[in-house]
């Protein structure tokens, strides 16, 4: 059996013509997504509490940004401690 690949497309169509392109879809085997839908996908699989503070966060961005080196990992999560 020959392998088939998808490739994901943006089409751009009028809202009257929808319809039109999911019943096609739908008869071919397609998967008919909007922009909307990802996004909401997208926003429905992020953990509803964060895996990190603020301060860590600014704390990994300046890391990154200004090139620190930490001693430690608790220097790094903490950036009230001077451990450079």
């Amino acid at each position: 059996m020959e392998e088939v690949y998808m490739e994901d497309l943006v089409l751009t169509i009028p809202t009257q013509d929808l319809g039109i392109m999911e019943t096609l879809a739908n008869r071919m085997g397609w998967t008919v997504r909007s922009k909307r839908s990802i996004v909401q996908k997208f926003v429905d699989s992020c953990p509803k509490t964060p895996m990190m503070t603020d301060e860590e966060i600014a704390a990994e961005v300046n890391a990154v940004r200004y090139k620190k080196s930490y001693k430690s990992p608790d220097c790094f999560y903490n950036p009230l401690k001077t451990c450079l």
